[in-house]
């Protein structure tokens, strides 16, 4: 059985599709997305426990969508290899209506700025995606490609080398390794001043062969820390002071702002949020307070670092490739 027809086997469209391969009732999700009493699971946390368990034959595994709608709907890029288009998003247990889906050959992002960052911009911008996918997969048509037998292909179909760009590697951005691939693509869209910091960018690899998920860059850990985001407050609110105080000191003739009703008003303005700047930066710079405020982002940030699942036994049936 080829590997589209097994994957339409174990992953027939529709609800039925993420009954297969998530259990009977994704819906009920029994454990899916809480551990032990545990908080609730991140989103992609919650995908990738789910798909190890169901592989190694819970069938109780499943996604509970409801429970994630805060980080629904999700911008997807993957390849455009057809071999994902019975996969794609029914592997996630993601509901088809919160799933945009971005495809281009390889899942290759060229620049910050370039055409697959600007959909994926406009994806969180226009239609409202709180989390990016970047989806390779094993046995990428791209990687087997080397610059000898596209130039092979190109003379049969008439097209003459001396009509081709000098650097026909880089043309088509052929690549070795489907991980390093993935790799790069999450570290030039994270870096892109068109993707707001408070999206994560995850990189996750799906295996045509058997359905795993492998859950290669992890988006949560480039989330800014709640330290980082009270620092930035802090120096906001220092900018304010020293333009309180700088406004206090403006003359007009011989009469000084700060003996007007305005000048007082600002004044006192100034001396509270002076007040206010002072304990902050004592709560910042005290014993631990570091740590401290760390640990209450990391109620939330642990979670997005997924926790160890025992490996999924591979399912009877071998998906063999076309």
């Amino acid at each position: 059985m080829s590997g589209v027809g097994a994957w339409r086997r174990m992953c027939p469209r529709g609800r039925e599709n993420r009954a297969a391969l998530f259990g009977a009732d994704p819906e009920r999700g029994r454990g899916s997305v809480r551990s032990g009493g545990r908080r609730a699971m991140r989103l992609v946390e919650a995908i990738v426990h789910a798909n190890h368990r169901a592989l190694a034959g819970d069938a109780t595994a499943g996604l509970r969508p409801s429970e994630h709608a805060d980080a629904l709907p999700v911008v997807a890029l993957s390849c455009l290899d057809a071999r994902l288009n019975p996969v794609l998003p029914e592997v996630l247990g993601i509901p088809e209506e919160a799933f945009l889906w971005v495809r281009n050959a390889g899942n290759v992002v060229t620049g910050p700025f370039s055409d697959v960052v600007r959909s994926l911009a406009l994806a969180c911008l226009a239609d409202g995606a709180r989390e990016i996918l970047i989806l390779g997969h094993t046995d990428c048509r791209v990687a087997r490609q080397t610059l000898m037998s596209l130039l092979d292909r190109l003379a049969a179909l008439g097209i003459a080398r001396d009509r081709l760009p000098e650097d026909l590697q880089g043309c088509f951005r052929l690549f070795g390794s489907e991980v390093q691939n993935l790799h790069l693509a999450c570290e030039v869209v994270r870096q892109s001043p068109l993707i707001s910091p408070q999206v994560p960018v995850h990189g996750l690899m799906v295996d045509l062969e058997t359905g795993r998920l492998d859950w290669v860059v992890n988006g949560y850990e480039t989330l800014p820390s709640l330290t980082a985001r009270v620092e930035r407050v802090v120096e906001a609110a220092r900018e304010a002071v020293e333009a309180f105080q700088g406004l206090t000191d403006f003359r007009v003739g011989s009469l000084e702002l700060r003996e007007t009703p305005i000048g007082r008003t600002l004044g006192q303005a100034a001396d509270w949020l002076t007040e206010k700047l002072q304990q902050a930066e004592r709560v910042l710079e005290g014993p631990g307070s570091r740590a401290g405020a760390e640990t209450g982002a990391q109620g939330e940030a642990t979670s997005g670092r997924p926790t160890p699942p025992v490996p999924p036994r591979i399912p009877g049936l071998k998906l063999r490739r076309p």
